[in-house]
């Protein structure tokens, strides 16, 4: 019976600790159509934000795009964003795992659309470093 118990402790712990992408955050997901399911494909671990895209092959203008994407609601949204304090965002294949990731932190990211920069500068300096594909 104390086996079971923390069998149960455990799971349960280790599924809160997974958990950790707050709903706003999950439903700015809702109405990318190549995110089938927000819940399940839009994760945060070790300071990465993570997005899994139904997509054969992740164009760089879409991880673009998706990235964008997180970087302005993380500006327009901070409350929502208060505890994730990404260092990357990774943009990857539901699939096979490819994709892109850029390194940027939320501070950062935001940073760019607090400025009132027009959506050509807001681009130029997010992907100044471009985005590694892996």
């Amino acid at each position: 019976m104390k086996k079971s118990l923390l069998l149960f402790v455990l799971l349960l712990g280790n599924f809160s600790y997974a958990q950790t992408v707050v709903d706003e955050i999950v439903e700015l997901f809702d109405d990318v159509p190549s995110v089938a399911d927000p819940e399940e494909d839009v994760n945060y671990k070790n300071h990465i934000f993570s997005v899994k895209i139904d997509k054969s092959v992740i164009q760089r203008d879409y991880a673009k795009y998706i990235v964008s994407l997180i970087c302005e609601d993380s500006y327009s949204e901070p409350d929502y964003w208060r505890n994730i304090n990404f260092e990357s965002i990774e943009v990857r294949n539901r699939d096979n795992n490819s994709g892109f990731k850029i390194n940027i932190n939320k501070d950062r990211c935001a940073y760019f659309f607090k400025k009132d920069l027009s959506d050509y500068e807001i681009e130029q300096q997010i992907f100044k470093h471009e985005l590694q594909k892996f």
